[in-house]
């Protein structure tokens, strides 16, 4: 039977260099593809003091209607029942707040996604 000879230092770092360029241009073909300008043009900050997050975003014609949880009692939140709830907020195309309101019990309720019909 006859045995395998090891791979020499020197292939190994050749496949690997090979397989680095490789993955490189993958990614400089993906950019060149897909280029967007990522440059902010409005941020802002939504929710209390305690933990708010959105889970979803779904453009409208004013806007934006985003939905998540919170556990905050202060800031934009108004009207909460309890534990963490769902959030309903609704912002212009500036980000400027439009509309929020609460949802849920006395217990912990919580949202991830926007579906709207249509």
């Amino acid at each position: 039977m006859e045995r395998l000879k090891p791979a020499s230092p020197f292939n190994i770092i050749k496949m690997k260099t090979i397989s680095y360029i490789i993955i490189l241009l993958m990614a400089l073909a993906q950019s060149l593809l897909y280029s967007q300008d990522f440059t902010i043009t409005w941020q802002n900050c939504y929710g209390g003091s305690e933990a708010d997050y959105a889970m979803d975003i779904f453009e409208t014609e004013e806007g934006y209607l985003l939905v998540g949880n919170t556990e905050s009692w202060d800031g934009e939140i108004s009207n909460k029942f309890g534990g963490q709830d769902i959030w309903l907020v609704q912002i212009d195309t500036t980000g400027m707040l439009i509309w929020e309101k609460c949802l849920g019990g006395s217990l912990g309720d919580g949202a991830h996604r926007i579906f709207l019909p249509g």
